[in-house]
């Protein structure tokens, strides 16, 4: 009967050793699914934040609620000045990158720019303007490019 014992204590510590092991795999999966789970949200918000400031750049200048659109250099922003001038022909919406930020500011559209009260639009260091044909834009930002169709852009001051 001690032959006996002995294997019944043997049986149970290799039960519980696979149960373990099961136990073991069964944790491991959940953490690795999770941690797959939190990247392709990310790279999915990281998405989403591109295409919506690409679309709000779209969107704002074919609105067509402007005078007037051209672009300067400032020393205040990092990148070219996207100036979108009102019908009133006094204020005007200015875009620019300025610490990395793309911002959008509202003043007068001959005026200094505000980059501290400036709204950030989305964390981005890049923006160029290029006329592609006459009224054709071509908006380029680190996510990406956009084309947009304008009435009344007279370039670079």
């Amino acid at each position: 009967m001690k032959v006996k014992k002995n294997t019944n204590i043997s049986t149970a510590i290799f039960s519980l050793g696979i149960l373990m092991l099961f136990i073991g795999g069964f944790l491991l999966l959940v953490v690795f699914g999770a941690i797959s789970y939190r990247n392709v949200v990310d790279s999915e918000n990281h998405n989403y934040r591109d295409r919506e400031l690409l679309s709000y750049l779209s969107t704002t200048i074919a609105n067509g609620d402007y005078s007037e659109i051209y672009t300067y250099e400032s020393a205040d922003a990092d990148s070219t000045v996207l100036v979108i001038v009102n019908e009133d022909e006094e204020h005007a919406l200015r875009i620019y990158i300025h610490a990395n930020n793309m911002v959008a500011d509202y003043g007068d559209y001959e005026g200094e720019l505000w980059p501290e009260d400036a709204i950030v639009l989305g964390n981005n260091g890049k923006l160029t303007v290029n006329e592609i044909t006459k009224g054709l834009l071509m908006l380029e930002t680190d996510a990406g490019q956009v084309y947009v169709k304008v009435v009344n852009y007279t370039g670079k001051r």
